[in-house]
């Protein structure tokens, strides 16, 4: 992806920083040569003191969750502020979306690449040339693409992905179900990678990261990316952060952290749109919050669904309904 040992990074993730060190906002990792932010503390108010970080150790690769470096960058260029000598902008550990990249690629002023991986070391994916691909690193595991009845995919049709490890010695997991759905491309390839690596089209997201209509019908998080794509083209871009949590099969609720550029209209023209998309048979209420939760890790799901038991498979999606909502994932995928 473009980094090699001994290049300054700056790493948004989990890290923790001491409290008593640049008032717990940075510090430098000098064995790493890592410039650590925290994630606990990135607020309008901090930011300037982030960036004086990053312009005094001028890191060359940033690293981080793109829900927190979406934040970064939205509070960044509030202040007018762009990166210089940048090389790569590495995302790992959550989806990356269209409107996260482009805002990416505008403020850090670098390309942006992503690998798909888990703290079970079951699966290993490696960036590829044509934005928002990958391909399967077949060293690290045996991984399969299966239908929701165990039966493997066909090329272009949406399967779990299910990996057992090469790598691990100590706890080998055997055909783990990760709960991720991912697309293979159909061969041959045109992205022009080096060697014979199967690529993956797309991966839609984790079981939890579909919105389900009374009737059923499963919404993948496409329908919030290009949603937010339209919305850009109306001028409608005051969102610093967003999260949309289905609480029962009739409503959705959206949380928006308001940016410098937010007006009221543009909550109500979001919730409005998306109702229609939903096919208007789901209640899409919005609310304005200070700052939306994460995890014990620091990650966050753009969407977060308390439906419990959901079955998505190929092109035809249903759900069985239940009372427990199902465990954040984001906890578990590395």
């Amino acid at each position: 992806a473009g980094y090699h040992h001994g290049m300054t990074a700056a790493i948004l993730q989990h890290r923790d920083v001491p409290e008593t060190t640049n008032d717990g906002l940075w510090y430098m990792d000098h064995v790493s040569r890592a410039l650590i932010l925290s994630s606990h503390r990135m607020t309008r108010e901090n930011i300037g003191a982030y960036l004086e970080a990053f312009d005094t150790k001028k890191p060359r690769v940033v690293v981080g969750y793109p829900s927190l470096l979406f934040l970064f960058a939205t509070y960044a260029r509030e202040q007018g502020w762009h990166a210089e000598g940048v090389d790569v902008v590495i995302c790992t550990s959550e989806t990356l979306y269209d409107f996260q990249r482009r805002l990416f690629e505008e403020v850090f002023q670098a390309p942006v690449k992503i690998h798909y991986g888990m703290i079970e070391s079951c699966a290993l994916f490696h960036y590829c040339r044509n934005p928002g691909s990958y391909h399967v690193f077949l060293e690290y595991g045996l991984t399969e693409f299966l239908r929701d009845d165990g039966e493997p995919t066909v090329p272009g049709e949406a399967g779990e992905i299910v990996a057992t490890s090469f790598d691990n010695f100590s706890i080998p997991l055997l055909r783990y179900h990760t709960g991720d759905w991912a697309t293979l491309s159909v061969p041959p390839y045109d992205c022009g990678c080096p060697g014979a690596y199967p690529r993956v089209e797309s991966i839609q997201g984790r079981t939890g990261d579909f919105l389900i209509g009374p009737s059923g019908k499963a919404h993948s998080a496409i329908v919030i990316e290009v949603l937010m794509d339209d919305l850009l083209k109306e001028g409608i871009d005051g969102f610093a952060d967003l999260q949309i949590r289905q609480r029962t099969l009739e409503r959705v609720e959206v949380s928006v952290q308001p940016g410098a550029t937010f007006a009221p209209f543009h909550l109500e023209r979001f919730c409005e749109e998306l109702g229609h998309r939903l096919d208007d048979e789901i209640e899409v209420e919005g609310r304005l919050v200070e700052q939306i939760p994460r995890t014990s890790r620091q990650k966050k799901s753009l969407i977060v669904s308390e439906v419990a038991d959901r079955r998505i498979h190929g092109g035809d999606e249903t759900i069985a309904s239940g009372e427990d909502p199902s465990p954040d994932p984001a906890d578990l995928v590395e």
